[in-house]
């Protein structure tokens, strides 16, 4: 996720970068954290297991469709230059 923020931002330095992403990697993790566990109490055996996994799931959806528009991009942007 580093590389295409960082060839939209070019002029930021490393040392801000670094500290944004610090940032908001803290406030994902103290948002997401406390409605993991809440979901984990109240599931039981393989039901969390499968409620856990579907989070990879999206994730892989969200990352495959990036990649692809980024393709397409470049891809448009190799032929109009």
């Amino acid at each position: 996720m580093a590389g295409p923020i960082s060839e939209k931002i070019s002029t930021a330095g490393m040392l801000w970068f670094s500290a944004i992403f610090s940032f908001i990697g803290l406030l994902s993790v103290s948002f997401v954290l406390p409605i993991m566990g809440r979901i984990l109490d109240n599931a039981v055996g393989t039901e969390a297991l499968s409620t856990m996994s579907t989070l990879p799931a999206i994730l892989i959806v969200l990352y495959g469709g990036l990649f692809f528009v980024r393709r397409k991009h470049a891809a448009a942007k190799s032929a109009a230059g």
